[in-house]
């Protein structure tokens, strides 16, 4: 099974803390049912080695099952690409996968919303496009247009 989650940006002119959209740049997992739990960053970008992982932390949350993961990573770490919002949405969605064979949209984003502190990075990640959330409700989509 793979999971592939785009870049996202936000703090889009006058939307800041509720307007994100989906960057091209994705970071991909792997996920397989396992004896025990693996990762392996294959990417470009990869967590430090005295950093946590999010992506495998993430998936741990959610899977009952221990998991193989690896992860091909091609979103700048730390440069304002959403880089956390985008491995906790991997994470989150492996782990689901791994173990329950379903990750909904609308569930991921529940659980990785919860999370991470930019809930409107993790819509953009979960769901693609430009999305505004609002204070109450789903997170919207709303246009983009083709010159972008």
């Amino acid at each position: 099974m793979k999971v592939s989650v785009p870049a996202t940006t936000a703090n889009l002119g006058p939307g800041y803390d509720c307007l994100g959209m989906a960057l091209s740049v994705r970071c991909e997992v792997e996920v397989e049912p396992s004896a025990d739990w693996s990762i392996e960053h294959v990417g470009r970008f990869r967590p430090g080695s005295d950093e946590p992982d999010a992506i495998l932390d993430a998936a741990k949350k959610v899977s009952d099952r221990p998991l193989s993961l690896v992860v091909d990573n091609a979103i700048p770490i730390g440069k304002g690409l959403g880089s956390s919002a985008a491995a906790l949405v991997a994470g989150v969605a492996a782990g689901l996968l791994g173990s329950t064979g379903e990750a909904t949209p609308d569930r991921v984003f529940r659980i990785a919303a919860d999370m991470e502190g930019h809930p409107e990075q993790v819509a953009a990640a979960v769901y693609g496009g430009r999305r505004l959330l609002p204070a109450e409700g789903e997170p919207l989509r709303l246009p983009v247009h083709p010159s972008i």
